[in-house]
């Protein structure tokens, strides 16, 4: 086993009497990967839209993929993309500096789903 640092601590049981026997607002389980990432992006984001004086604007992607690194050969492969996808952001699809060059092609796509849903819907 690999230590990463993560830590859970349990209420300890003076805190519990205090509560009248009642474990409320406490942890009482060691927080999953999903629970990490959502409380570190939702304060993230309060600070972000503190800082330029935004109200509720979204600062990251939706979804994250999550990934348990098995071994050193995926450490290494997860390294090289972090290192090489920004380099690819001039030429991706949804940077707005390429709008017109794959406007056509985005147009296309999402006609295509748009038919495919409305089609869905009109069968119920």
């Amino acid at each position: 086993m690999i230590n990463v640092g993560a830590q859970f601590i349990a209420p300890c049981q003076s805190v519990i009497k205090q509560q009248g026997g009642k474990n409320q607002g406490v942890m009482n389980h060691a927080p999953t990967i999903g629970e990490i990432v959502r409380s570190f992006k939702a304060r993230c984001t309060r600070a972000i839209n503190k800082i330029h004086n935004n109200i509720d604007i979204p600062v990251w992607q939706r979804n994250y993929y999550e990934h348990i690194i098995r071994n050193e050969i995926e450490l290494n492969s997860i390294r090289e993309y972090i290192v090489n996808n920004p380099l690819k952001w001039p030429d991706d699809e949804n940077n707005p500096d390429n709008i017109m060059k794959y406007y056509p092609v985005l147009v296309v796509k999402y006609i295509k789903i748009f038919n495919i849903t409305c089609r869905k819907n009109n069968r119920n």
